[in-house]
């Protein structure tokens, strides 16, 4: 696109609180303004402060994790609010492109879409009791994940406590 309304970019996840991350976002968006004054303003942006200029009808933002419409991330922006109004959709083109909410005609029960399903009868047998049955042993597998600090934890199979 030659003339995009708006440009946006952004750190999520354990890159959030990643200065280098933001950094680099900050990097991005610089590279694609053609005014150098816009390219100074984007790089005297301060990284952990929530700011929004107006300048020459353009609007640069930056969205801390915490608010509502960061959905948890951190982000830059820069939009032109004229060319965004020019560039919606209109009421007509909402209705071609957008489809009404229905309820499902039919349901399909689970049991009736294959015979290879088990029966209640099974379940007991072959699926993994709960921990309210006070089943105590065997080994899980842990999925990777990421802490709170944004350090990642490869995923493990854990097993279960041993009682002495």
């Amino acid at each position: 696109m030659e003339n995009p309304a708006c440009v946006e970019i952004g750190a999520v996840g354990y890159n959030v609180k990643s200065v280098q991350a933001r950094s680099n976002c900050l990097n991005v968006v610089s590279s694609v303004l053609t005014r150098d004054s816009d390219k100074e303003l984007v790089r005297s942006l301060k990284l952990n402060t929530k700011i929004t200029q107006k300048i020459d009808g353009m609007t640069f933002e930056t969205t801390l994790p915490d608010e509502p419409d960061a959905y948890g991330g951190w982000w830059i922006s820069i939009y032109d609010e004229k060319e965004l109004s020019n560039a919606r959709a209109s009421r007509e083109e909402l209705l071609t492109i957008t489809q009404p909410k229905t309820k499902p005609k039919f349901f399909i029960s689970v049991a009736t879409q294959s015979p290879n399903y088990w029966s209640s009868d099974d379940i007991p047998t072959y699926s993994r009791p709960s921990a309210s049955s006070g089943y105590n042993g065997g080994e899980v597998y842990v999925h990777g994940y990421y802490r709170a600090n944004g350090t990642y934890v490869n995923g493990y199979t854990r097993s279960a406590p041993h009682s002495r």
